[in-house]
């Protein structure tokens, strides 16, 4: 339910078509959803140290019942910026921390699996219910059907509030190895002693980077297909391309970092952003839609790879005692994302009338990632004090 948030682009045309608004306004709603979506990482780390996640999950009920709602009868830019912008992402990205935190917490020993497992859900949530949502759209409008999904989701994360439970102190992790150790969850490095370090700011630009090449193209996937000549029906199996991308490369990538470690996986994904920018420029510039959709798959699994490695390397670097707190300091990186990825694009795309310019710089950020995952160095070699 929460990687719906990612299907925002079935939403653009209708809007569009039925205000009159352009491609720089509704880039400012999309614009919003991802910058407080990293915001709400950030929030959702303090509450989980704070709140229960059953009490989380009601509060999100009740804001996104109440956030779709009153998109449905907006009116103004301004509105649809609040409502589904500032309260969905939000609520989206308390919600996600919260629930990979309680993840983490049962699975701390294969975490980069389990996460990319949870992540996949997330990621599938763009492709299956986005193609649902499409089609109510054309039966429906877009109106009413942001008043079947404030209901929806309503009743799906009050289920999920009475379902999902924490791990208690001496549960067994299904039977395959303990909960987390005493003596790891009381050691970790404060965010003020995170901030000061070296390490934690080039990974902090390194996904900054990343993730503005894909929200770049998810705030654009069904638009810029639709640009390159493609079909109603089309652009949906185009989203899809960029969610099963993601949800598959989000389980290998968690594999891959158990299994083969840190360097190995960490220099994959910057060799996955370099050539899904690369090949997503040469296919606007030759307007080609096979080479879209491969571009679309690519970005997908680039942005899929590096999603659940974020926690993974803070937990690393940086312990556990604080982790839930780092780790939305650090999902932070995606509001400097959603300016220089999805705002920035529907800029120069109004401006200049082609995406062929707005995904130009794409390139440019990949080669950055490249460079900085591979003198990022190992804990060992860079740590100065213990974790306590």
């Amino acid at each position: 339910m929460l990687g719906l948030a990612y299907a925002w682009s079935m939403f653009v045309g209708p809007i569009e078509e039925s205000m009159g608004w352009v491609r720089t306004q509704t880039s400012l709603v999309f614009t919003a959803s991802m910058i407080c979506f990293f915001a709400g990482n950030t929030l959702g780390g303090f509450l989980s140290m704070r709140f229960s996640l059953k009490k989380v999950f009601i509060a999100s009920a009740v804001s996104f019942g109440v956030a779709f709602a009153i998109c449905s009868v907006s009116t103004q830019v301004w509105q649809l910026c609040i409502f589904y912008g500032i309260f969905g992402g939000l609520t989206t990205g308390c919600s996600y921390m919260v629930l990979q935190n309680n993840i983490s917490k049962w699975f701390y020993d294969r975490m980069g699996f389990a996460l990319g497992t949870m992540m996949m859900g997330f990621a599938l949530g763009s492709f299956i219910l986005g193609a649902g949502v499409n089609k109510l759209i054309l039966q429906i409008g877009w109106r009413l059907t942001f008043r079947v999904m404030a209901a929806v989701y309503f009743a799906v994360l009050v289920l999920m509030a009475i379902l999902i439970a924490p791990p208690s102190a001496d549960s067994q992790q299904g039977g395959r190895g303990p909960a987390v150790p005493a003596e790891q969850l009381a050691r970790g490095y404060k965010p003020s002693e995170m901030l000061r370090t070296r390490e934690f700011w080039m990974f902090f630009l390194t996904g900054s980077f990343v993730i503005a090449i894909s929200v770049t193209v998810i705030g654009n996937i069904a638009v810029v297909a639709s640009y390159l000549g493609a079909s109603p029906a089309v652009c949906v199996l185009a989203t899809g391309a960029v969610s099963i991308g993601n949800a598959i490369c989000r389980v290998i990538s968690g594999s891959l970092y158990d299994k083969k470690g840190r360097k190995f996986t960490l220099r994959l994904i910057s060799w996955l952003a370099l050539i899904s920018s690369c090949l997503l420029e040469a296919a606007v510039i030759t307007k080609s839609l096979p080479l879209l959709f491969i571009a679309f798959l690519a970005v997908g699994a680039n942005y899929g790879s590096i999603s659940p490695i974020h926690s993974v390397v803070l937990r690393d670097y940086f312990g556990y005692r604080f982790h839930s707190v780092n780790y939305g300091i650090n999902g932070l990186n995606g509001t400097i994302s959603s300016v220089a990825g999805a705002m920035l694009a529907g800029v120069i795309q109004t401006n200049t009338g082609s995406y062929a310019l707005s995904f130009a710089m794409l390139p440019v950020y990949g080669a950055a990632a490249f460079v900085l995952i591979h003198v990022l160095k190992d804990p060992k070699d860079w740590h100065e004090q213990p974790l306590h």
